[in-house]
């Protein structure tokens, strides 16, 4: 058995761009915009590669391998190897079979991740036919990183410096507090993933929407694609990102690890 080894590994990010689902969360990892960890089947010659971001979103890529899955596995289902959730992508396809089989045999179910194509004509008509009347959205970079909850930008960026250089946040107050915050979890040159928090008493308000909207707006003002991934199970986030344009282009495996 080869021990999974924590590494970083330069020419791993040209991988993760070629990949056709969504890997931007990766990207940070690899690119090192965040701390997160790269696990390899062989330091000397790697073929396979863990990459784990500090959210707990997580991706195995590169060459199939039973014996690194297995080992992978092995790794995760250990108590005390990590303190989060793993949510585990895995490409290219040929990782499925392996993955799912070991999942089974642990009577782990698995999920599916969704990856959507932003529709801008159909962004614009949706957002022709929605009133915002009352809804008051306003750029939040500087305070938003500070939104309480889970899907917040705290959680994807190292600091509120970083944040705030490098990021982007539109946000609505109800009494000067902080209702719903959209946010880019992810940002590349051309691309930014969009991250949505909405505090539980004002959430079914079309808050969520007018946030997202105007970060929608902004992607294409500065020439970025405005990216969106969610579970399916995940429904109202599933909704929300039809509701804004997205389109359903593309159902992956997803395979979780409780902490």
């Amino acid at each position: 058995m080869k021990p999974l080894v924590t590494t970083r590994w330069p020419g791993l990010l040209p991988r993760l761009r070629q990949a056709s689902i969504n890997t931007l969360f990766a990207q940070a990892v690899a690119s090192g915009t965040v701390d997160g960890e790269i696990l390899v089947d062989d330091p000397g010659d790697p073929r396979a590669f863990y990459v784990v971001h500090p959210y707990g979103m997580t991706l195995l890529i590169g060459e199939p391998d039973p014996g690194f899955a297995a080992d992978l596995f092995d790794h995760l289902a250990t108590p005390g190897s990590r303190s989060t959730g793993h949510w585990l992508q895995a490409y290219p396809d040929g990782w499925r079979p392996l993955l799912t089989r070991l999942c089974q045999q642990a009577s782990m179910p698995t999920y599916t991740r969704v990856n959507f194509t932003f529709d801008q004509a159909r962004y614009q008509a949706e957002r022709a036919g929605r009133a915002r009347d009352g809804v008051e959205v306003r750029d939040v970079t500087g305070d938003g990183f500070g939104m309480p909850g889970s899907v917040v930008a705290s959680a994807f960026w190292r600091d509120a410096d970083q944040f705030a250089q490098l990021g982007k946040a539109f946000g609505v107050s109800i009494d000067g507090r902080l209702a719903s915050v959209a946010f880019s979890s992810c940002a590349t040159e051309d691309q930014l993933e969009l991250g949505i928090e909405t505090v539980g008493q004002y959430r079914h308000q079309g808050l969520a929407w007018a946030a997202c909207a105007a970060l929608v707006d902004h992607c294409l003002a500065s020439g970025l694609e405005p990216v969106w991934a969610c579970r399916l199970e995940n429904t109202g986030s599933y909704a929300l990102a039809q509701s804004l344009g997205f389109v359903d282009t593309l159902h992956w495996p997803y395979f979780h690890f409780p902490a």
